[in-house]
């Protein structure tokens, strides 16, 4: 708060579109001291930034492990307590007083905004690490928004990374594998529940699945079927979901207007037009201000008397129905299902639909144990190390700005103050949401 105060006493009167670049460039360097990262950051012994050097961030979490865990001669870690702001919303002001983004610029050391110099960066690889539940997504977001606004040279050259932390262990007896996905797991499970299992079909002789294969179908179809029920959620009739699933004619689909949106030229020719009979030479405001650009609607299409919108079309249920219907198209058109336990039949005319829970209802589970992992807390600092920070097993994602149009539209509807799009996002997401921990 001592940081707040200070920079509000000192504060001039800017005008408001230069207030961020005068706090930025006024006051940014007085809040990037030493002080900001003591007994915070857990510093590496290499000193050359482009020779593996890494810093990681775990968020919301005690830091213990990873500290403990990682690698000190290239790994440094900086743990960010608590709520990280919502710089999309904050002023400038009290963004820079920030304690946990005070940290967070001074150990990057680079500065920020017109400030940011490149060979000042003290790590060439950060890396964001949070917990693989809501919170940890929301936290993510908080600070993928931070660096887009303010840091976009760390993304634009590729030193922005996520870390991907394994969601299960899987356990039989004494072996035991990381998982870092739903199919991963499906496969990992196939490969040892049903190993004794075959799936055949009368009607169609060259369908023919077991062991690793069942997997494999396995997680589309599940993926299917909550896409499916989510469609049905939404009121799409059965006829258009299949047209939408199946048929190329529906896989792409321009929904732009007619006509295009008038541009400044045209509303003010038109304008001119309407004075064409008077003779003063400037064109009368209250005309001006009458005329209002015509922006038209997205067209709609009828499919069997349904009216598709752009917005159910675009539905993340809806597209993925057609994206996984070819890799299930035998298994979905083959009919009755047979399943054999060894030399034994456990399940005769089971449909598509039925196939997981039939599946699962015949599997061996003995020894077998899962455990699903939300926090990076969870784990000991061996198992850090060996899931998240060891260069040689770990998985992460490079954050890029290919997108940035998209991402610029996300964190506005996400995190900005209008609420009207916020509300359509979540409206036509909410059934999306799996592993939500309330």
């Amino acid at each position: 708060m001592a940081h707040q105060s200070s920079i509000n006493r000192q504060l001039p009167h800017v005008p408001a579109p230069q207030l961020r670049k005068h706090v930025i460039s006024s006051f940014g360097k007085m809040l990037w001291t030493e002080d900001h990262c003591q007994g915070k950051l857990a510093d590496c012994t290499e000193k050359d930034p482009p020779v593996q050097r890494y810093i990681s961030w775990k968020v919301n979490l005690q830091g213990g492990s990873a500290k403990q865990g990682r690698d000190r001669q290239f790994q440094a870690i900086l743990p960010l307590r608590g709520k990280i702001l919502n710089v999309e919303k904050a002023r400038p002001e009290r963004m820079l007083a920030h304690e946990e983004i005070a940290a967070l610029i001074t150990a990057l050391g680079a500065g920020l905004g017109e400030d940011y110099d490149e060979e000042k960066l003290r790590y060439h690889r950060v890396i964001i690490m949070t917990d693989a539940d809501v919170d940890g997504a929301h936290i993510r977001t908080l600070l993928l928004t931070f660096f887009f606004r303010n840091m976009p040279q760390i993304i634009g050259n590729g030193h922005l990374y996520i870390a991907q932390p394994p969601l299960y262990r899987a356990s039989r007896g004494r072996s035991a594998k990381w998982l870092y996905s739903d199919g991963e797991l499906d496969e990992w499970t196939a490969n040892r529940l049903y190993g004794t299992i075959k799936i055949t079909c009368e009607s169609d002789p060259s369908l023919t699945l077991k062991s690793a294969k069942i997997g494999r179908v396995l997680t589309p179809l599940r993926e299917y079927i909550d896409s499916l029920e989510v469609a049905r959620v939404l009121n799409i009739p059965e006829n258009v979901i299949e047209k939408l699933t199946k048929d190329p004619e529906y896989a792409s689909l321009d929904f732009r207007p007619e006509q295009p949106v008038k541009t400044e030229h045209e509303i003010v020719s038109e304008a001119e037009q309407v004075s064409l009979f008077d003779e003063s030479d400037e064109l009368p405001s209250q005309v001006i201000e009458e005329i209002e650009p015509v922006i038209l609607p997205d067209k709609t299409f009828d499919i069997d008397g349904y009216t598709l919108t752009k917005d159910i079309f675009n539905n993340p249920a809806v597209r993925r129905l057609h994206s996984l219907y070819p890799a299930i198209q035998q298994v979905l058109e083959a009919g009755a299902l047979t399943i054999t336990k060894g030399d034994n039949v456990v399940a005769e005319n089971v449909q598509w639909h039925q196939l997981p829970a039939t599946l699962d209802n015949n599997s061996d589970r003995s020894g077998v144990h899962v455990q699903r992992y939300k926090g990076l807390g969870e784990m000991n600092p061996e198992q850090l190390w060996e899931t998240t920070m060891d260069p040689n097993e770990r998985v992460m994602l490079r954050v890029t700005a290919d997108d940035a149009m998209a991402a610029d539209d996300m964190f506005r509807t996400l995190m900005g103050d209008d609420v009207e799009p916020r509300r359509n996002f979540i409206r036509a997401n909410a059934l999306e949401v799996k592993n939500l921990d309330v």
